[in-house]
C-alpha cells in the first residue's frame, strides 16, 4: 500500500510539472503579452457577456440530448440491449463534419433553399422572411442539430455508467410496484449521475470551444454577435484583426475560457472526492 501511495505522489508530481511548463507558464506570458499593450481595450465586458450570453442558450441542447439519451439507454437497459438499429442510425450525424452538417442545414433553410420555396409557392407570407436572418430561428436550428449529432454519443456514456448497475436492483424495485418514471428518478439517475455530468461538462467544452464549424456556414455568427461564442469570436479576432491586438484579444478570451472551466471543475471534483469517501 505504501508503494502504491509512493508511486501515486510521483505520478501526480509529473503531471503536475508537465501542466506547469506546457500549460501554466505559456498562459502567463501571452497573459503578460496582452497587459503590456497600452492604451487599447482588449477585453470588452459587453461582448464577454454577449459571449456568454450566446453560449449558454447553446447549453440549453446539453439539458434535451441528457433527457432523451436518458430514456433510451434505460429503455435499452431493460432489454439487455448495448446497441441497436437506432444508436447505428443515430451515429451517422455524429461522424458527420459539423461544417457538412451546418452547410445542409443552409442549403435547406436558405432564402432560396427547397424549404423556403414550397412554403412560398403556397404561402405568400413566407416570401417576405428570411428564416436564418432570425434569431429565435436559427438559435433553434443549431440547438436541434448539436442535439441530433449529440444524443448517440451521450448514450454510449450512460450505457457505459448503466454496465455498473445491477439488474436485480431495478427488477426489486419493479417487484414493490415503482414505476418507470420513479426508477428513472430514484436509481438509473443518482447511479450514474457521474457519466452524467462528464458528458454535460464534454458536451459545454465543445460548444464553446469547438462549435465554430457548425456555427459559420449557418449564420456566420450574426446578425451581428448574436449567435457567436467564445470559439468564433476568439477565431474571428485572431484572423480578421490585423496585428498584436487581434492575437491578443484572442488568447484573453481563451483565457477566460480555460479560466472558467477550472473554476468549475475543481469544486466539482472536490466535491467527487469527498462524497466517495463518505461511501
Amino acid at each position: 500500500m505504501k508503494s502504491f501511495n509512493d508511486l501515486y505522489r510521483k505520478s501526480l508530481f509529473l503531471i503536475s510539472l508537465f501542466a506547469l511548463f506546457f500549460y501554466v507558464i505559456p498562459l502567463i506570458v501571452l497573459l503578460f503579452d496582452g497587459i503590456r499593450i497600452p492604451s487599447r481595450s482588449i477585453i470588452d465586458t459587453s461582448t464577454l457577456l454577449i459571449l456568454l450570453r450566446n453560449t449558454l442558450i447553446l447549453c440549453i441542447s446539453i439539458v434535451i440530448v441528457i433527457l432523451i439519451a436518458i430514456l433510451i439507454s434505460y429503455n435499452l437497459f431493460l432489454r439487455h440491449k448495448r446497441i441497436s438499429s437506432f444508436l447505428v442510425v443515430m451515429l451517422v450525424p455524429f461522424i458527420i463534419p459539423c461544417s457538412l452538417l451546418g452547410r445542409l442545414a443552409y442549403l435547406f433553410f436558405a432564402y432560396d433553399g427547397p424549404i423556403h420555396v414550397i412554403l412560398s409557392n403556397h404561402i405568400p407570407y413566407f416570401d417576405k422572411i428570411d428564416f436564418l436572418s432570425s434569431v429565435p430561428f436559427s438559435y433553434t436550428l443549431l440547438i436541434f442539430l448539436i442535439c441530433l449529432s449529440s444524443v448517440a454519443e451521450c448514450i454510449i456514456y450512460l450505457l457505459a455508467g448503466l454496465s455498473r448497475l445491477p439488474y436485480s436492483i431495478v427488477e426489486a424495485a419493479q417487484c414493490d410496484g415503482a414505476t418507470n418514471i420513479t426508477i428513472l428518478c430514484r436509481i438509473v439517475v443518482p447511479f450514474n449521475i457521474d457519466s452524467i455530468v462528464l458528458y454535460a461538462f464534454s458536451l459545454a467544452s465543445w460548444i464553446s470551444t469547438a462549435s465554430y464549424a457548425l456555427i459559420k456556414p449557418i449564420t456566420g455568427g450574426g446578425p451581428g454577435l448574436a449567435t457567436t461564442t467564445f470559439d468564433y469570436y476568439i477565431i474571428r479576432q485572431y484572423f480578421s484583426v490585423g496585428g498584436v491586438a487581434g492575437e491578443t484579444s484572442a488568447t484573453i478570451y481563451s483565457i477566460i475560457i480555460f479560466v472558467g472551466y477550472c473554476l468549475v471543475l475543481i469544486p466539482f471534483y472536490i466535491f467527487y472526492r469527498r462524497k466517495n469517501a463518505s461511501y
